[in-house]
C-alpha cells in the first residue's frame, strides 16, 4: 500500500492497522471507474473511495492490482491520492 503522503505499509501492516483502529465510520463506498481483468490472471481496478462520517465525506482516488490464484483474488498493491475531506451540508 502506498498512501496519499507516500508511506508504504506491507500487508501485515494493514491488517494491524485495521485490527488496532478505533476509526468507524458510519458508512463507506467505492465507485469503480476503471476494471481490466487480463487474461494472465491480473487485474486493475481504479476508482474513487467515499467515506461518510458524522457530518463529513473523505473522498480519495485508489488503484488496485490484484491477480488470480488458486481461484480467488489477492490484492497485491494499492496506491491511494487526492484525499480530500468535505463538510456535509445539513
Amino acid at each position: 500500500m502506498i498512501d496519499h503522503e507516500g508511506g508504504w505499509s506491507d500487508r501485515n501492516g494493514e491488517l494491524e492497522w485495521v485490527e488496532n483502529s478505533t476509526y468507524k465510520p458510519d458508512s463507506f463506498y467505492y465507485e469503480i471507474k476503471r476494471l481490466d481483468i487480463f487474461d494472465n490472471g491480473t487485474a486493475i481496478i481504479s476508482g474513487t473511495g467515499h467515506i461518510l462520517s458524522d457530518s463529513s465525506e473523505t473522498v480519495y482516488q485508489s488503484s488496485n492490482v490484484l491477480i488470480r490464484q488458486n481461484g480467488s483474488w489477492k490484492a497485491i498493491s494499492s496506491h491511494v491520492s487526492g484525499v480530500k475531506k468535505l463538510v456535509l451540508q445539513p
